[in-house]
C-alpha cells in the first residue's frame, strides 16, 4: 500500500480507487499552512521521524524498496523495517480517514442549505 506513495509499481491488491488517489494528491484546503499535497505532507513527516531518508538520496532506496514490496521478497527484514511499515500504514490510514470526515462534513452542509 505504500509503493503508490513513493512512485513504485503497486501490487494489484493495492491499487488506491481514484478518488483517494486525488485527494491523496491535492494539498489540504482546510489548513492554509500547507501548501503541498497530502501525499508529499506525508513523506515529509516520515523523513522528520526517520522513517526513511529523504526519497530522492540514493541511500534511500534500499529502505523504500523493503517498505514497499512484498515482505516475502525480502530475506531478512529488521524489526525496525516492519515497525516503520506498520507505523507509515496507520499514518496513511489516518489521512484516508480525513478524507471520509471531509466527505461526511460537506454532505451536513449540503443538507443543511436552504433550497433555492
Amino acid at each position: 500500500m505504500l509503493a503508490p506513495i513513493f512512485g513504485r509499481r503497486p501490487e494489484v491488491s493495492s491499487v488506491y480507487p481514484q478518488d483517494v488517489w486525488m485527494y491523496l494528491n491535492t494539498p489540504p484546503a482546510t489548513d492554509p499552512r500547507v501548501h503541498v499535497p497530502w501525499k508529499d505532507e506525508l513523506i515529509s513527516e516520515w523523513v522528520r521521524l526517520g522513517r526513511i531518508g529523504p526519497p530522492n538520496a540514493p541511500g534511500s532506496q534500499k529502505k523504500i524498496d523493503q517498505l514497499t514490496s512484498r515482505i516475502a521478497e525480502h530475506e531478512r527484514l529488521s524489526i525496525g523495517s516492519l515497525a516503520d511499515r506498520s507505523a507509515m500504514l496507520a499514518d496513511l490510514g489516518a489521512r484516508v480517514s480525513l478524507m471520509n470526515r471531509d466527505l461526511r462534513d460537506l454532505m451536513k452542509a449540503v443538507s443543511v442549505a436552504p433550497a433555492p
